[in-house]
């Protein structure tokens, strides 16, 4: 049992257990994603490339590991659906 589970033990009653319970991992896949976060850190990583516009080898390494990086984070947001 992960630290969240024991803290949702006390914290997830009710209706928000109930929900909790029928979402099983998708709404902590969910909790985990931000938008805010998401675009400060796009903004961030524009910010990175302009100044490496000069330096073309790092430019472009840096693309290369920022794509694998965003593919990495995107299978925490992937779930598959039980179309039964």
């Amino acid at each position: 049992m992960t630290t969240d589970d024991n803290a949702k033990q006390y914290s997830a009653t009710g209706i928000v257990g109930l929900l909790d319970e029928d979402l099983g991992r998708r709404d902590d896949q969910i909790a985990i994603w931000s938008v805010r976060k998401a675009r400060e850190t796009a903004w961030s990583n524009r910010e990175i490339l302009w100044r490496l516009n000069p330096f073309a080898g790092l430019r472009n390494d840096f693309v290369t590991n920022l794509d694998r990086l965003v593919g990495l984070a995107s299978q925490g947001l992937l779930v598959s659906v039980d179309k039964s």
